[in-house]
């Protein structure tokens, strides 16, 4: 067995999981020029960003045209990643995450999780029906593959590529 079957095989920590999410969701665009779902990842950054900013600003004082003005980068990312294919787990992870969180966009934890890379706790995850739970193994499972694909050397790794 090579190192690269022993990488692919080895069993990956839920945090690492999380960090490797984190680090897909935070790469600037050029940090994934190599990336074989670059425009897709760089989309879910913009996208990550634009649900950031917004969950901090107040509506209140706004005008309907400010209103909408502020919504159009959140919508900009969201109809690139639609319309994106995934050719790599990472990138099927993000189009998984996306779909998830418009499915139970009702929940704010669930939407939060999702979109900004955290894990509901355990004790809200046992009271979700079987599609919602069947969902969110499906995310980890792709989420672990991507990372495991990375630490294989097998595509390049967004964590380097910040220094590049």
């Amino acid at each position: 067995m090579t190192d690269s079957d022993n990488a692919i095989a080895m069993p990956i920590s839920r945090r690492s999981l999380m960090i490797g999410a984190i680090a897909l969701s935070a790469a600037p665009a050029t940090a994934l020029a190599n990336h074989a779902d670059a425009e897709l990842l760089s989309a879910w950054s913009d996208y990550v960003a634009a649900e950031k900013a917004l969950n901090s600003m107040s509506f209140d004082d706004m005008s309907v045209e400010e209103e909408i003005a502020s919504w159009t980068p959140a919508t900009d990312a969201l109809k690139r990643i639609t319309e994106l294919p995934a050719t790599t787990p990472a990138g099927i992870a993000i189009h998984l995450r996306i779909t998830f969180a418009n499915l139970y966009q009702e929940d704010d934890n669930t939407y939060d999780a999702m979109i900004h890379g955290y894990s509901p706790p355990a004790s809200e995850r046992e009271t979700w029906p079987t599609p919602k739970q069947t969902l969110w193994h499906l995310i980890q499972d792709t989420e672990r593959q991507a990372l495991s694909m990375q630490t294989a050397g097998l595509v390049p790794p967004v964590q380097e590529a910040h220094h590049g």
